[in-house]
């Protein structure tokens, strides 16, 4: 469990901004149950928790600071923000926070759910309350775990709806308060174990936060298809979108007629998704001297290109994967995304969209056989090609249990030999 203060605040709407009034000071001797009334007006005395939930960070320049709009849905493994409005300071005092399931998807057994914050497993944070109005923590909605990550896919992909809800339960612990209110009145209930007291949030219908698997296949596969066709040849635009390729995807200026493209292209594709979808999928740095992007065989070197998920070539890949392959006796190879994988007697067919393929961004077909422990492609004028395996981002979590990421296209392509 992790402890911390308010990291950002945001000014409320100014009916909301008005603190309660500090000029009471009723022992309430006489008339204990006056504190009901005077609860929202003891600022020194009582705690107010007014609202728990979820939200995006918005930026409103034109006000002078970000601000959070509340969201009722995201998606498993987002990030996203909680937000808990909170009047009131006592001598002392934790707000502590943890989310629940309203239904039974996930079967946490009365379990808290898990989240990330800063990469880290939490089930529960905790804001030292200290006076401010709002508290904010973003997390991310997954365990920390790839493989229970991957069970909570799996469990989702087999339910219509492929969703669960969530509540926000707020606590106030170790607090010096007269008393603790939730939404401006005494709700809540106890919690003898904890000896707290506590609330749920979002538990209406119209509040409902609904957390969706949404399967999101290789997304820089869209960008990959839009550069289709480009060809080096073509001076009035091929050359130089080429170029921007080793640029942008390789920190190089390079000239495309007489230097190999293809490892440029795919880390370019990667860089470019990041940018465009606003994804942090890991590339190899584009530094020539050390990681050198564009050398293919780099995408399957640890310390060229450490942010990388390597598959073996004896398994099926993901659709969008990269194929790496490499000549025998050399340091030349060749990268190309996974379209069509088939299977066959004696090996396996690849069909792969990349680039420096007969000179262009186009689907080549590559045709391995198992020579020892190896596959190789052996082109018509003879070159052999070693299998290296495949690779994929290493935020990129797929699910082998699941088929849509193995769903592949049904393309056909001309055999590969353009290998520089």
């Amino acid at each position: 469990m992790s402890t911390t203060t308010a990291t950002e605040t945001k000014p409320l709407p100014p009916e909301e901004n008005k603190l309660p009034d500090k000029s009471l000071s009723d022992s309430y001797t006489v008339n204990p149950n006056q504190i009901v009334y005077d609860i929202p007006h003891q600022s020194n005395y009582s705690v107010d928790v007014v609202d728990a939930y979820f939200a995006r960070k918005a930026k409103s320049p034109e006000k002078g600071y970000n601000g959070y709009i509340r969201i009722n849905k995201a998606g498993l493994g987002d990030k996203v923000y909680l937000i808990i409005k909170c009047y009131g300071k006592p001598r002392k005092g934790k707000l502590s926070i943890s989310i629940w399931e309203k239904s039974d998807v996930l079967t946490y057994n009365g379990k808290a759910v898990p989240f990330l914050v800063n990469g880290n497993e939490e089930t529960e944070i905790e804001f030292s309350i200290d006076g401010s109005i709002t508290y904010v923590q973003e997390i991310e909605l997954r365990p920390k775990s790839d493989t229970d990550f991957e069970e909570l896919q799996t469990k989702y992909s087999k339910i219509k709806t492929k969703a669960t809800y969530l509540t926000i339960r707020a606590k106030v612990k170790e607090t010096s308060s007269l008393a603790v209110t939730f939404r401006y009145s005494l709700s809540g209930r106890y919690d003898a174990i904890d000896k707290a007291l506590y609330d749920d949030y979002l538990t209406g219908d119209k509040e409902k936060f609904e957390v969706k698997f949404n399967i999101i296949v290789a997304p820089w596969m869209e960008i990959v298809h839009k550069e289709e066709g480009v060809n080096e040849r073509d001076m009035s635009y091929g050359y130089n979108r080429v170029k921007e390729y080793y640029s942008d995807g390789a920190g190089q200026k390079l000239d495309p007629i007489k230097t190999a493209w293809c490892s440029s292209f795919a880390n370019w594709a990667l860089v470019e998704t990041n940018k465009v979808k606003n994804t942090n999928y890991s590339f190899i740095p584009k530094n020539s001297n050390i990681n050198n992007p564009a050398l293919a065989i780099n995408f399957v070197n640890r310390q060229r290109y450490p942010g990388s998920t390597i598959i073996p070539s004896s398994e099926k890949p993901p659709y969008g994967a990269i194929l790496i392959i490499k000549k025998q006796n050399s340091h030349e190879g060749h990268a190309t995304f996974v379209v069509n994988y088939t299977v066959e007697s004696d090996g396996f067919t690849i069909i792969g969209l990349g680039g420096n393929q007969d000179n262009k961004v186009q689907k080549n077909s590559y045709k391995f056989n198992k020579v020892g422990k190896k596959y190789v492609h052996t082109t018509k004028a003879g070159t052999r090609l070693d299998h290296l395996g495949y690779v994929v981002p290493k935020e990129y979590i797929f699910n082998k249990g699941i088929q849509d990421y193995y769903e592949y296209e049904n393309a056909t392509a001309t055999e590969g030999d353009s290998i520089r």
